[in-house]
């Protein structure tokens, strides 16, 4: 885990903060949308009205950089956020009182 390098986030580049407030919307916006474009809805919205789709995208998206064995949500939390995943897959086990169920994956480009 620790030989593999760190992606980088907006809040490691300096310059980001000098550019004006609508460059730094138009980047993130530019920057999240093939992601954002994965779901139907998201779709929609980003070709009826991209200028409010940006505002949205710079006001409520994040990334999370998670590595192999990391936690984005635990059994019985309540969900808070919707998650799409970027790169690689994820696997997540729903827990059930009646049957084991075995893990179910998430791929590159699906939500969760």
């Amino acid at each position: 885990r620790l030989s593999v390098q760190a992606r980088l986030q907006e809040q490691d580049v300096a310059a980001l903060p000098l550019l004006s407030h609508a460059l730094r919307v138009q980047l993130r916006f530019d920057t999240t949308r093939p992601y954002l474009q994965c779901h139907p809805l998201f779709r929609l919205w980003i070709n009826f009205d991209s200028a409010c789709m940006q505002r949205v995208c710079y006001e409520a998206v994040s990334a999370r950089i998670l590595r192999a064995k990391d936690e984005l949500f635990g059994s019985g939390e309540t969900g808070v956020a919707a998650f799409v995943a970027a790169q690689g897959k994820l696997s997540y086990a729903v827990e059930s009182f009646i049957a084991c169920q075995p893990p179910a994956e998430v791929a590159s480009g699906r939500w969760v």
